[in-house]
């Protein structure tokens, strides 16, 4: 029952966090869209997507290793093996990040010049390239809150970072300063998230850290799990950056601007699945380390349900409604990725579903696995990417994402089918597949017939047929009014 407690506290926590982040982005993209032309909200995400590309190779995949040891460091009470390897991370970290800040120095006049073709390019890569050494300790200060399961705190970090760059960025636009210094904004949240959470961490999770001896060879033992892991966040990073590069290749910055904007809004239906994984992975490490496998399935299907019955008709309702959507926040020049936004929906209900497989195997220690799913992502992705982006434009880089989302989904069921004895709640995702298209029937009609303007339409619309749709949840037993009950009383 403990474990269960954790997990909805940890999950409400990081739902608390990511509807107040969510908040701060979307105000910073509403004033971004009023104020900033497309094509340089294009080069600052362009520039930010080159340097964040390089993340995965910043400690080795030393950092998401801490999330994995940690459970089971504290399962033993071995504080000097923590200590070993918060230190140890944090020296791989700083090494690399040095090296590629001086490479950065290097080359950044060329990359503005030759690949981004706008020489405002230079300072942001530079002043960035400092970023991407920071932002390593405020990754070690979010992995460590992780991994000792305080999800208050390890989304405190990631808000800190929303929030202190949101209002410089706001800031920023609202005072005139070039494109080219909004990457200020970055170096401000960082040094203000690793001063206020690396207090935080030293006194209430670790105040007798100085005292606490070192371990050996703990090293080599981080290493041998993070190294493949490694490998899977390199092709997690080439997987997220390599449409932005693609498209500023192809396309130029005004294609990378609608593109950023639209998968901002189409994320929404994602931001609860996130807050199940980052509690999935150490909760489920710990039951497994414990044999607990029963409590795993029990688990694992309620990630499954709870996430479905959330993002499912999240993203029908972007579907439906994207165009009034894209006119409220962003305004009528951001029209042309309505397609986009639509296609990116449906995009975002298969990646959920690859999603919870791979988190599932890096959380019983196979990391290959997990890995190994990612590169075949990946893999379609950039050829489907190479072939559709030149013939089809914007949308051809949402069309090429889907299809290697389903060949994840497919493959990935496979693999988990033969290599555990965890099972996969199909039927339950299939009563929530037929009441959420039961719902967007029901919207699509009420928005087109209710006889008031499009937002008041849209708002009544969601109202009812939500009203139904709870109704079916309940009807076809999928959540069981027991199940919230035992929820609000844990």
């Amino acid at each position: 029952m403990a474990h269960v407690k954790k997990f909805v506290k940890g999950t409400i926590n990081i739902m608390f966090f990511m509807i107040i982040s969510a908040l701060f982005g979307y105000l910073m993209k509403f004033v971004f869209s009023r104020m900033i032309k497309v094509e340089e909200i294009g080069l600052f995400y362009s520039v930010l997507g080159f340097i964040t590309f390089f993340f995965f190779i910043r400690d080795l995949g030393l950092a998401d290793s801490l999330v994995y040891f940690i459970p089971r460091f504290l399962i033993k009470n071995e504080r000097s093996k923590i200590k070993s390897s918060i230190l140890f991370t944090f020296k791989i970290q700083l090494i690399i990040g040095s090296i590629f800040y001086i490479f950065l120095l290097f080359i950044s006049k060329g990359l503005a010049k030759f690949y981004f073709k706008d020489l405002r390019a230079q300072t942001l890569i530079l002043i960035l390239g400092l970023y991407y050494v920071l932002d390593g300790v405020v990754e070690i200060l979010y992995k460590l809150f992780v991994g000792y399961r305080d999800f208050f705190l390890s989304q405190g970090t990631e808000f800190s970072i929303t929030f202190f760059s949101s209002v410089s960025l706001v800031i920023f636009a609202f005072i005139g300063i070039s494109i080219k210094w909004y990457g200020l904004s970055y170096l401000v949240s960082s040094i203000a998230t690793i001063m206020i959470f690396g207090v935080l961490f030293f006194k209430k999770k670790f105040p007798f850290f100085s005292s606490t001896k070192t371990s050996k060879n703990i090293g080599k033992r981080m290493l041998k799990y993070s190294l493949p892991a490694m490998v899977g966040s390199f092709a997690g990073q080439i997987f997220n950056q390599q449409s932005i590069f693609f498209l500023t290749f192809f396309l130029g910055l005004e294609a990378v601007g609608l593109y950023v904007m639209a998968l901002s809004l189409a994320k929404i239906s994602i931001y609860f699945l996130k807050a199940l994984s980052i509690v999935f992975i150490p909760t489920v490490a710990s039951l497994w380390k414990q044999g607990k496998k029963i409590e795993i399935n029990k688990t694992l299907f309620n990630i499954f349900s709870y996430a479905y019955l959330v993002c499912m008709p999240l993203a029908l309702s972007i579907i439906i409604f994207s165009p009034q959507i894209l006119k409220l926040i962003y305004t009528e020049k951001f029209l042309p990725a309505v397609p986009l936004l639509q296609l990116y929906a449906v995009y975002f209900l298969l990646y959920n579903f690859g999603e919870i497989i791979r988190h599932t195997f890096l959380s019983i220690g196979r990391p290959k696995i997990s890995r190994n799913l990612t590169m075949v992502s990946l893999i379609v992705n950039i050829i489907l990417n190479v072939i559709l982006i030149p013939k089809i434009g914007l949308i051809g880089v949402a069309f090429a994402d889907i299809f290697a989302a389903i060949i994840t989904a497919v493959y990935g069921s496979i693999i988990f089918s033969k290599m555990t004895s965890l099972r996969i709640p199909f039927y339950r995702l299939g009563k929530i597949f037929v009441i959420s298209i039961i719902f967007s029937i029901l919207q699509f009609f009420l928005n087109n017939y209710l006889l008031f303007n499009e937002y008041t339409n849209l708002i009544l619309s969601l109202f009812l047929s939500g009203s139904v749709y709870l109704f079916l949840v309940f009807f076809f037993k999928i959540v069981k009014i027991k199940d919230i009950l035992n929820l609000i009383r844990t």
